[in-house]
């Protein structure tokens, strides 16, 4: 049986962000939004050669492939596109908190020939879809994205009392104005 190609994650959990900090419609909102922001960059890494995993440059492709795809496309870039099919196919599946990062059926032999969540693959890894069976997770800049989004809806709400508003900023080690929340903690 082929191995699935495709990486569940909750947003919340991935940044060590409490839910509870968000009011029910905005947890909809910013996870809906790291689903788009999710599928953008990876998109965009991966146009630039660049691993959403590792955050690392792809490996150049062997001379005979890039004369090869050079004659197709007209490039010879590691940007895991020949036909297109695989990564048109790429998709942010949303269940409930949770979102699904995959390819379409058709593209999951593909997709695994890249990523190796078989472990079977003799291709040159340039990984796109993190393996949670492998420990791998999202790349720095993607993992600060989604932090940073969740974030603003965090920073908007209202729920929760100032101090708990306060330790879950400093639980997630993020660099924010405090002050406007101390003054708060302090006039009452």
């Amino acid at each position: 049986m082929a191995t699935r190609v495709e990486y569940e994650f909750d947003p919340f959990e991935l940044v060590n962000i409490d839910k509870a900090m968000l009011k029910p419609s905005d947890i909809k909102s910013a996870v809906d939004e790291v689903g788009d922001f999710v599928y953008s960059r990876v998109r965009k890494n991966t146009s630039q050669q660049v691993s959403s995993v590792t955050g690392d440059a792809f490996e150049k492709l062997s001379k005979d492939y890039a004369k090869l795809k050079k004659k197709q496309v007209g490039n010879a870039l590691a940007n895991l596109v020949l036909s297109g099919d695989m990564m048109d196919s790429l998709k942010v599946i949303r269940r409930a908190a949770k979102l699904t990062l995959t390819v379409g059926a058709n593209e999951q032999g593909k997709a695994d020939g890249h990523n190796n969540h078989s472990q079977e693959s003799k291709l040159p890894e340039r990984k796109f879809i993190p393996s949670e069976s492998l420990g791998e997770t999202f790349s720095p800049d993607i993992l600060s994205g989604i932090t940073e989004i969740i974030s603003k809806y965090v920073d908007d709400s209202s729920s929760g009392s100032n101090s708990d508003t306060l330790n879950g900023i400093v639980d997630r080690g993020l660099v924010v104005q405090l002050q406007s929340i101390v003054d708060d903690t302090t006039d009452g």
